[in-house]
């Protein structure tokens, strides 16, 4: 059995047109992605409120420039953990606009369900994205990579790799067994 630390999004309202609605799993960058036309958007509590409104062919729509993920970081456990304690993995793309997307792999298996994702819009206008992975190590996880794979819009579109790194987890089991010379010694 798996458990997944998930982490809170901002609360985004936004409204298109007549129609308004409210989601924990979208940015207005997002909303703007799904409604260009015309619309506006409300970010909060997190990191304080921001306020956005556009309108097809106005001078906010047209300079907002899509830039392609810098970096992603995987941070894990350093030194082995032992069978049954809880692991904490985390992921970091930092420097995209619109924000990338994480998914976590487990070899070459994808983690389901995906633990949720925290956004942050920066200074300079690009998304931090970060994902942490909680699990309850296993033997079975000994010598196991977990990978993580960061993409946004702009890779996709240029059909360019997306960030990958992996981390190993080593795993000590609580009781083994361990053989020298032919004899069976218990731990």
């Amino acid at each position: 059995m798996r458990h997944f630390k998930t982490l809170l999004l901002p609360l985004i309202s936004w409204r298109i047109n007549k129609d308004a609605g409210m989601a924990n799993a979208q940015t207005c960058e997002t909303v703007y992605q799904r409604f260009p036309n015309r619309g506006t958007c409300t970010e909060g509590p997190f990191g304080g409120t921001r306020n956005q409104s556009w309108e097809k062919g106005s001078k906010k729509t047209q300079g907002i420039k899509k830039i392609r993920p810098a970096s992603l970081h995987v941070r894990g456990p350093t030194t082995p953990v032992v069978a049954g304690e809880m692991v904490s993995l985390t992921c970091t793309v930092e420097g995209a606009r619109p924000a990338a997307n994480i998914t976590w792999y487990n070899r070459s298996e994808v983690i389901g369900p995906q633990p949720m994702t925290a956004m942050d819009l920066m200074s300079d206008g690009t998304y931090r994205t970060a994902s942490s992975l909680v699990l309850v190590a296993s033997r079975y996880d000994h010598k196991g990579e977990f990978f993580c794979k960061g993409i946004n819009e702009v890779l996709r579109k240029r059909l360019e790799a997306p960030l990958l790194q992996a981390t190993t987890l080593e795993v000590l089991c609580k009781n083994g067994f361990l053989f020298i010379n032919g004899v069976n010694i218990s731990n």
